[in-house]
C-alpha cells in the first residue's frame, strides 16, 4: 500500500514539474531559420516560434496577421534588422524586449547579417543576459552554453580567414551574393549569377557560359547552389562535369545541423572548391 501511495506521489510531483515548466516557458519569436538555430545553441526549455519558413524567401517575406499578433505579444522578439518590415517591429514593441542583429541600424548594402559573426557574438551575449534574468534557475547553464558558442564562433572566424592561403581566390555560386560577411578579410570573392544582394533580375546566358568555362579549367570543378529557384541552371553545369553542391545560406534550404555546425559545413565545402589542401 505504501509503495502504491509513493508511486502516485511521484507521478503527481512529476506532472507538477512538467506543467510548471510549460506554464512559465517564455515565448521567443525569431524572424528566420538562422536566428532560430543561434537561439537553440544557447537556451532550452522555452517556446521558439520561427516566422519565415524554409519555403519562403527572406527578401520578399512578410509576416501574416497572425504572426504580427505573435510579434506583439511575445516575451522576446529577435530579428535580423534588415527585413523590410523591421521598423514596424521596433514601433510595435517600444516597451518590450527586442534583440536585433542590426542594433537599430536601418540601411545595409548586404542584408545577410546572420553571417556577420561580430554581430552574432553581440546578439548571443545579449540573449544570454536576457534569459539569465528571466530564468535565473538555469543561469549557469545559459552562461556556459553562451561561452561555448562564442568560443566556437571565434574559432570559425579564424578558420574562414585562413582561406586566403588557398590555391584559388574565387567561389562560384548559382544565386546571388550571400557570404560577404563570412568571407571578409579572407581575400575570397563570390562570383555569382546575380550581382545584387537582393536577388534582382535574371542571369544572362553570357554569365552562365563564362562561369562554366572558368570552372572547367580547375582540377576540382565545383559550383555552389544556395537557393531552390536557381536549380534550373544545375543541369548546364553537371553536363560539363561540374559538381553542384548545396551551401547553407540561412534558410531557403533545410540542411540539418546547428548554426555553428552549418558554418563549418559551408567552410569545408568552400575549402574543397578552393583546393585548400
Amino acid at each position: 500500500m505504501k509503495k502504491i501511495k509513493f508511486f502516485w506521489i511521484f507521478i503527481i510531483f512529476g506532472l507538477i514539474l512538467f506543467f510548471k515548466s510549460h506554464l512559465y516557458a517564455l515565448e521567443i519569436v525569431v524572424s528566420n531559420q538562422a536566428l532560430e538555430k543561434i537561439v537553440k545553441e544557447i537556451i532550452s526549455g522555452h517556446k521558439i516560434y520561427q516566422l519565415q519558413s524554409e519555403k519562403e524567401d527572406f527578401h520578399f517575406y512578410e509576416p501574416t496577421l497572425y504572426q504580427w499578433q505573435k510579434i506583439k505579444t511575445a516575451d522576446l522578439v529577435i530579428i535580423v534588422g534588415s527585413e523590410a518590415w523591421a521598423k514596424r517591429v521596433y514601433e510595435l514593441r517600444k516597451n518590450k524586449e527586442t534583440i536585433s542583429l542590426a542594433r537599430g541600424e536601418t540601411k545595409f548594402l548586404d542584408p545577410h547579417l546572420w553571417f556577420d559573426l561580430e554581430r552574432v557574438k553581440i546578439l548571443a551575449k545579449e540573449l544570454s543576459e536576457y534569459i539569465s534574468k528571466k530564468d535565473p534557475s538555469k543561469k549557469e547553464l545559459y552562461r556556459t552554453r553562451a561561452f561555448l558558442f562564442l568560443k566556437s564562433i571565434e574559432n570559425i572566424q579564424k578558420n574562414y580567414q585562413k582561406l586566403r592561403f588557398c590555391k584559388y581566390k574565387e567561389i562560384y555560386i548559382l544565386g546571388h551574393p550571400v557570404f560577404g560577411y563570412l568571407l571578409k578579410n579572407s581575400g575570397i570573392k563570390e562570383i555569382t549569377l546575380l550581382k545584387g544582394y537582393h536577388k534582382e533580375g535574371e542571369a544572362s546566358i553570357k554569365t552562365v557560359s563564362e562561369m562554366i568555362e572558368r570552372l572547367k579549367s580547375r582540377k576540382r570543378k565545383i559550383v555552389f547552389l544556395t537557393d531552390p529557384e536557381f536549380e534550373r541552371y544545375k543541369k548546364f553545369f553537371e553536363k560539363e562535369g561540374i559538381k553542384v553542391i548545396k551551401l547553407w545560406s540561412g534558410g531557403t534550404y533545410y540542411i540539418p545541423g546547428s548554426y555553428t555546425e552549418l558554418l563549418k559545413y559551408n567552410l569545408k565545402n568552400i575549402e574543397l572548391a578552393l583546393e585548400c589542401n
